[in-house]
Parts: C-alpha cells; sequence; structure tokens
C-alpha cells in the first residue's frame, strides 16, 4: 500500500524559555512504498539527494515453483 509522504521543513525559534515551531513547509514528495527511500542532505545544507529506484524495480514479477524435490530427483 503506498502512502503520501513528504519531507517538510519547519522553522524553530528558540528562547531562555524554550522553544516555538512555525509553519511545516512541503520540501518534497516521496513516490513509493514507506521504507523505500533514503536521501541525505548536502553539506551546504542547499540541496538534497534522494535515491529512486528503477521502474522496471518498481514491479517485480514472483516466481512459485511446486514440487521441487521432484525436480530435483530427475537429474
Amino acid at each position: 500500500m503506498d502512502q503520501e509522504i513528504y519531507l517538510v521543513s519547519v522553522a524553530v525559534e528558540h528562547s531562555t524559555t524554550g522553544f516555538e515551531t512555525g509553519a511545516s513547509r512541503r520540501l518534497f514528495h516521496f513516490h513509493g512504498a514507506v521504507g523505500v527511500w533514503c536521501y541525505d542532505v548536502a553539506l551546504d545544507c542547499n540541496r538534497f539527494l534522494v535515491t529512486a529506484p528503477l521502474e522496471e524495480d518498481l514491479v517485480s514479477p514472483v516466481t512459485l515453483i511446486t514440487d521441487w524435490t521432484r525436480k530435483i530427483d530427475n537429474r
């Protein structure tokens, strides 16, 4: 099941009494299933590197082999 996942930015104000958060702002949308995507922030904090699977990797066929022990015995 795919979910809508966004990386967001939130402004934070720090003071001696605590901190306050501003409104969140969507930076970009992760397309795909949860747990599939990885990212990293560049050292200059101005860019992201995001992994993205190849289109052919998004749908993988499943091959089910039944009675496989019989096929080994026939060798």
